[in-house]
């Protein structure tokens, strides 16, 4: 995707990024369609993490924390994900087995 197929929208924000800052300014922030995938790669160096308990507390984030500006985190509604096709150490995980 390249930054002109993005659209974006206006805010009015703190200058310096705090809340409660009197100075505010308006920022452009993109805006990204849905259905926009991308690749995570996360090394897990705890061995009693199993790719179950990973790839289970990586879909409860997706839907409740999220990432980004306005993200369910800070009370908002974007910044949600899935995760879709696991692999675990190269094999396709699913369901709970490795494939």
């Amino acid at each position: 995707m390249k930054a002109d197929d993005l659209t974006y929208e206006d805010v009015f924000v703190p200058a310096n990024g705090k809340r409660g800052d009197g100075t505010r300014v308006y920022r452009r922030f993109p805006i990204v369609a849905e259905g926009w995938t991308g690749v995570a790669n996360i090394v897990v160096l705890d061995q009693t993490i199993t790719p179950r308990a990973l790839f289970y507390h990586l879909e409860e984030a997706g839907k409740s924390v999220g990432f980004g500006r306005f993200s369910p985190r800070t009370a908002g509604y974007y910044g949600r994900f899935a995760v879709s096709d696991p692999v675990f150490n190269g094999k396709k995980y699913v369901e709970g087995k490795e494939t």
